[in-house]
């Protein structure tokens, strides 16, 4: 019994109704002891309370309900009451058991190749039921789920920890799969009183976790009363491993001397719920110079590594760059370590970062070595390079200073020339903000690169002293950088080109030299101070984003912050599809693409068929303010609409008692959406509705280029239809407000149907490789791209209306002091948080100057830019087909289960199945029942007959279900465009994207859908005899449809050889050796699982040292480049039953390194590597 903190004063005269503490009220199932009250009345003071403690003790099976009140009165003399009632079941009418085998297992430290993760591990579930009712039971049904402990914070991408994915068929009958990853309202039929029943599951343990198995039955007695039990058990499944080290391209090559090897690979954090620190770095052996590698792909000179925090799933490409001597020839390596550390918590709660051991980390094949080969037959001399430090968090803007140093080189007055026309640029910014870190950051590498740069003076003057070389030295920096981050922050462009640009003075030994020795000065400082400064900078600013995110929202996003896919989806509205659009293309036209926010709403919307706001809608999107405060309904939300506003009064009450800052935003919102119904903006609507058209921009010129840079443009708009929607008119009829208020909704026309819209991509910057602003001619080419991506305006930057155009700039701007972050793609395939800076930024001429977007990577020495089309989703002029993600946005499941049907999603909501003989038919999913169906996507880039390669959208572009999802694998039989003009069925031989086993024989275009084609389930047993001669047989009234013809391996079409569903393949699980290192006289174990009888090869390579003939390597040549062989050594087939095997392997093999490949027909391949000794 407890009195409110708040309560008036004492309450007195507590007594319990009906003179018992605890008492039942709708049976007599139960008996207590201690129900009796207190000897009196009691009082209790305001926030005190008082325990009763009762034994209640149930005597039969059953359902009854516990109540317990009390009356008093307070200070005032009035009554106070409250009291409490529970219902209480008694006893199960069905026992229900449930085990697992076993109940704790480990991932293992393989890594398989498909997944780039380790494989998963079987275990058996079994459910027994026993009916203790006292009645026999009817229509008795069990529920079997997995429920996973503490799913907040979890890697959303990361595969469902526990899978069940068949019911164990019983007396010879075959398992029964099943596709949701849960076993629900299995029908067991009638239970006798007494009788027991055992069920048993197959399933999966994929990733780390806590899960929960819980079974529930139920089922009817004559009653009729609804007869219960339930049961459980824990599944703990740890996985060892927290880092994957893949690799991609060949792991051996050949360079010239002076010439540029490149290698790249994947890092991953595999953690379903924890973030890791990595640091990976490369050591060079042999003839070779650089080698480290760095986030960019840019030949590295200063570099140091990789240094980063990686989130719960997070991927981190990397690359490396290496040159080959020019003074020496031979094999070179290069060993990548990686190294890391878990951040986590001990037993108290507080954060704690733990060292990984090197079982936590897998390594794919090869993955950790690269082999190059020198040779000097044509040696190429290197370019001058200064400052080489691509690596870096910001950029590499020490590059700038590169037509110095080549003005230096030519003439003397070259180099005047060029420091008395220098102009500050973006790349020579952001080279002050590095060394203003390294100044604050490590300010020991000052003496370091003061000693250094003294040396090469001396060394380039013998006539120069060391007195006069160090006053040189000091002069470099003492010129050329601000003093503190903070200075550097209210400096101007003006400011720091005065710094930049000065001359060193006449001390110089010669004015090459001078011209030359800030770029030579910040290379120095950069080699011995960078890498501590960005790694120390870094470390505090990933370990705190989290945090700010938490506390500011986007307002906590500095300058660099990567953003993850997960990240540009949830804070910026960007989907899958345009997401790879825009790293993809960034990378290949070497540009900068900023863009702001737009809802995450929006991206449902689109999947729902809805079009992106046209640049001439000005209805803003409907927001949950608009919701909760302006009388929107809320299936209005996320779309564009007009809604005349009600009286400020109206809204002043409704916002009455919340806090200042939701006022603000309510009343600035209402001001906003007052303004548009009553000014131009619905104006311009009613008059394009009374045309019944509206202008959309033209695919001959793109976007609207009219008001940046080009009012003369031609054939701009092109006229669409257009409706004015109001309350119950359209399809689907319009909803009126909750205040009956008036209320528009502009619709257009696409695929003969009136579309709403939602919130459009809203670029803010478009800039060069240099940072710089695009020529007029180069942003057309751009414009006419972003609108194939589905983009309708162009960058407000370049936008002619000077006075808006900073008004609008200046929400994003660092000077603003409460900017927003932009997200910007930029030319080194990344995405991070930029700000633009208005103080160093030089906007007065758009020809000339520049955006300063601090944050982004400015690759300097950029690659010639790639020409033609990148990979964007087009509208050819014939439409293809829209693909819709399958499941809506409530998402879908993909499982290539036999069985499983191939089910598209349609415009209007509906949903139909595709099968070879009938097409696509009308189909009704189940209610309550998400979507499954057989793996799918969309073709990305248009693909010519004669090609075997296919792009397709990623995994990441479709809106799924959390947990495993299956995807296209070699050996599939995949359908492109089914039922479509263009329908042709092709067998996946390889991925990335899809590489056919055979030439397409017909063109395709970016949209068609592109599916595995589903395989007939399992048939049941026959349940009567065969039919006789005698016995009569339905014929069909029509001839049977033959399937299309299927391209052949040869490029043939062949009607025969998929016109029957393939046999599934045997899988191969759970390959391992018990050790990786053994002699050759003990050997080891070699184990296996299969879910059904097979033979499995193992061929096994030795690997031996050989000599080069011509491109091959061979053991039997004596002279030649040395080089690495592997040769056949032994292969063994070994006959297997279903289940585990384990076989003693490896005896009398010679001693040396060796690789083995376990493989059974038609299914997967695992690597093995060990040594004998």
């Amino acid at each position: 019994v407890k009195v409110a903190a708040n309560a008036p004063g004492l309450i007195g005269g507590i007594t319990f109704d009906e003179g018992v503490t605890l008492r039942e009220t709708e049976n007599t199932l139960f008996t207590f002891s201690g129900t009796d009250p207190p000897s009196g009345p009691f009082a209790l003071s305001p926030g005190s309370e008082r325990t009763f403690e009762v034994e209640v003790t149930g005597g039969a099976r059953g359902t009854s309900a516990l109540r317990s009140s009390v009356h008093g009165k307070d200070s005032l003399g009035r009554t106070a009451a409250a009291g409490d009632r529970q219902v209480v079941k008694v006893g199960q009418d069905i026992t229900v058991k449930v085990t697992a085998d076993p109940d704790e297992l480990a991932l293992g430290l393989e890594l398989d190749p498909e997944t780039g993760r380790p494989p998963t591990k079987p275990l058996e579930l079994t459910v027994e039921l026993q009916n203790v009712s006292g009645e026999d039971l009817t229509d008795v049904t069990l529920d079997l789920q997995t429920i996973v402990r503490q799913l907040v914070g979890r890697d959303p991408l990361a595969p469902y920890p526990l899978q069940i994915e068949t019911r164990r068929g019983e007396d010879g009958q075959p398992d029964t799969p099943l596709t949701n990853a849960q076993a629900r309202e299995i029908a067991l039929g009638a239970l006798a009183d007494n009788a027991t029943q055992t069920l048993r599951f197959g399933a999966k343990a994929a990733d780390k976790a806590i899960v929960d198995v819980r079974a529930s039955a139920s089922g009817k007695t004559l009653e009729p009363r609804t007869a219960t039990g339930s049961g459980a058990t824990v599944v703990r499944i740890d996985s060892p491993a927290t880092l994957t080290l893949t690799s991609s391209g060949p792991l051996t090559g050949t360079v010239q001397g002076g010439g540029l090897y490149t290698y790249a690979g994947t890092v991953q954090n595999i953690s379903p719920d924890e973030d890791v620190t990595v640091l990976l770095r490369a050591d060079r052996r042999g003839p070779i110079t650089g080698g480290q590698v760095d986030l960019l792909g840019e030949p590295d000179d200063c570099g140091a590594g990789i240094f980063k925090r990686l989130e719960p799933g997070e991927r981190m490409p990397v690359f490396g760059a290496l040159r080959g001597s020019t003074e020496a020839g031979g094999h070179a390596t290069i060993d990548l370590n990686l190294t890391g550390r878990r951040h986590t918590y001990d037993s108290e709660g507080n954060p704690i970062e733990v060292p990984l051991a090197s079982a936590d980390i897998l390594v794919g094949e090869g993955a950790d070595r690269r082999e190059v080969d020198v040779f000097q037959l044509e040696p190429i001399v290197p370019p001058i390079s200064v400052g080489g430090v691509a690596w870096l968090v910001s950029d590499s803007a020490a590059r700038a200073f590169g037509a110095r140093v080549t003005g230096a080189v030519e003439s003397v007055s070259a180099a005047r020339a060029s420091v008395e026309s220098f102009r500050e640029t973006p790349m020579s910014v952001h080279l002050q903000w590095l060394l203003t870190v390294i100044r604050e950051e490590v300010p020991e590498a000052f003496d370091q690169a003061q000693a250094d740069l003294v040396r090469t003076l001396l060394a380039f003057d013998d006539q120069l002293d060391s007195g006069e070389a160090i006053d040189i030295a000091r002069d470099v920096w003492g010129r050329g950088i601000v003093a503190s981050e903070q200075a550097w922050k209210d400096a101007t462009w003006q400011d720091l080109s005065r710094l930049t640009g000065t001359v060193v003075g006449s001390t110089a030994p010669d004015l090459a030299l001078e011209a030359v020795l800030p770029a030579i000065g910040s290379c120095k400082l950069l080699k011995f101070g960078g890498k501590t400064a960005m790694l120390r900078r870094a470390e505090r600013l990933g370990a705190t984003r989290a945090g700010r995110l938490l506390a500011k929202g986007m307002k906590g996003l500095v300058p660099g912050d990567e953003i993850s896919a997960l990240l540009a989806r949830k804070l910026y509205g960007i989907d899958g599809v345009i997401d790879s659009q825009l790293i993809a293309y960034a990378k290949a036209k070497k540009v900068v693409i900023a863009v702001r926010e737009r809802s995450p709403g929006s991206i449902r919307r689109l999947a729902e068929g809805l079009l992106p706001k046209w640049e001439k809608v000005k209805a803003k999107n409907v927001s949950q303010l608009d919701i909760d405060f302006l009388g929107f309904h809320e299936t209005h939300l996320d779309t564009a609409m007009l809604k005349q506003m009600p009286d400020e009064s109206v809204i002043r009450a409704r916002i009455a008692g919340k806090d200042p800052d939701t006022q603000e935003k309510v009343l600035a919102r209402w001001q906003q959406r007052k303004k548009e119904w009553e000014g131009k903006d619905r104006a311009a609507m009613e008059a394009y509705e009374q045309g019944g058209k509206i202008p959309a921009p033209s695919k001959e010129v793109g976007l609207n280029p009219l008001e940046n840079g080009q009012p003369d443009a031609q054939n701009v708009w092109t006229d669409q239809d257009f409706e004015l929607t109001r309350v119950g008119q359209g399809d689907p009829p319009l909803i009126g407000a909750t205040d009956g208020l008036p209320v528009y909704q502009p619709r257009a026309k696409k695929d003969g149907k009136f579309r709403a819209m939602t919130g459009d991509m809203d670029p803010i910057a478009i800039l060069d490789e240099k940072g710089q602003i695009p020529s007029l001619e180069r942003r057309l080419e751009i414009y006419k791209d972003l609108a194939k991506m589905g983009f309708q305006h162009p960058e407000s930057l370049t936008w002619d209306n000077a006075v808006e155009r900073a008004k609008y700039l200046f929400d994003f701007d660092l000077a603003n002091g409460e900017g927003r972050a932009l997200l910007a793609y930029g030319p080194d395939g990344t995405r991070r948080a930029a700000y633009f800076d208005s103080r160093k930024s030089r906007l007065d001429e758009l020809k000339e100057g520049y955006m300063a977007l601090l944050g982004t990577e400015i690759v300097l020495d950029a690659k010639e830019i790639v020409a033609g089309e990148v990979p964007v989703i087009e509208r050819p002029e014939t439409e293809a087909p829209l693909y819709l993600t399958p499941g809506g946005s409530v998402g879908a499941n993909l499982s290539d289960t036999p069985g499983t049907k191939l089910i598209r999603r349609n415009l209007n909501g509906t949903f139909s199945q595709w099968t070879r003989e009938r097409g696509w038919q009308p189909y009704t999913l189940p209610d309550g029942a998400t979507l499954t169906t057989t793996p799918q996507t969309a073709v990305r880039t248009a693909v010519a007959a004669g090609q075997t390669r296919i792009d397709i959208n990623d995994q990441d572009a479709l809106i799924l279900k959390p947990g495993g999802q299956s995807w296209f694998k070699p050996g599939d039989l995949v359908v492109i465009d089914p039922g479509g003009p263009n329908e042709e069925f092709v067998t996946v031989k390889a991925l990335g994207s899809i590489i056919t086993s055979a030439p397409l024989t017909k063109d395709h275009v970016s949209g068609e859908m592109i599916a595995v084609v589903p395989q007939d389930a399992p048939a049941p047993p026959s349940a009567g005899p065969a039919p006789s001669a005698s016995t009569p047989l339905a014929v069909p009234l029509t001839p049977p449809v033959s399937p299309p013809a299927v391209p052949s391996p040869g490029g043939k079409p062949s009607s025969t050889a998929a016109s029957e569903p393939k046999a599934k393949a045997p899988r191969l699980s759970a390959v391992k050796l018990a050790k990786r290192r053994f002699s050759r006289k003990s050997g080891t174990k070699l184990s296996f699982k299969l879910d059904k009888a097979a033979r499995v090869t193992v061929s096994v390579k030795r690997k031996v040292k050989g000599r080069k003939k011509g491109k091959r390597c061979s053991t039997k040549v004596k002279r030649g480049k040395r080089c690495t062989a592997y040769v056949k050594a032994k292969t063994v087939q070994i006959k297997a039953k279903k289940g585990g095997t384990r076989i003693t392997y490896g005896k009398r093999l010679k001693r040396g390194t060796y690789v083995a490949r376990v493989s059974v027909k038609g299914g997967r391949r695992v690597t093995l590597r060990f040594i004998v000794r």
